[in-house]
């Protein structure tokens, strides 16, 4: 029988095995709770996996949980397949973004008319204008 893996981010530092054990358990029986450490302080870094006998009380489980909170933090759930991805900001959002910025025709973007000046390197990295 295949564990059904389930991703849980944003979690307080000092959020336990047994209360994520507990806060699932209400849709299914888990069997582990593994919540990462750093491997050089032994701290808790923040996100955990649950592992669930059901897939189905494990995708309850998600739906339920996701965006709830638990020791003062929102969580975020979702199936340990892969890692959630940030939303990405909409082509009008980045659209905004590049209209911010000052307009430049291509004549003035090269060369010594833009007002940039090269660098070259020596053999010691001194940096010598040109």
């Amino acid at each position: 029988m295949a564990l059904f893996k389930i991703f849980v981010g944003n979690l307080n530092r000092q959020t336990t095995s047994e209360a994520l054990r507990d806060a699932f358990e209400r849709y299914g029986t888990v069997s582990d709770v593994a919540i990462a450490t750093d491997k050089t302080t032994g701290k808790p870094r923040g996100f955990a996996f649950v592992f669930m006998d059901d897939a189905d009380a494990g995708r309850m489980a998600i739906t339920k949980l996701n965006r709830s909170r638990l020791d003062g933090r929102r969580l975020l759930v979702a199936a340990g397949d892969k890692k959630p991805q940030p939303k990405k900001k909409s082509k009008a959002a980045q659209g905004s973004q590049r209209s911010s910025r000052p307009f430049r025709s291509r004549g003035a973007s090269r060369g010594a008319a833009s007002g940039r000046i090269r660098v070259f390197r020596s053999k010691d990295e001194k940096r010598l204008p040109f």
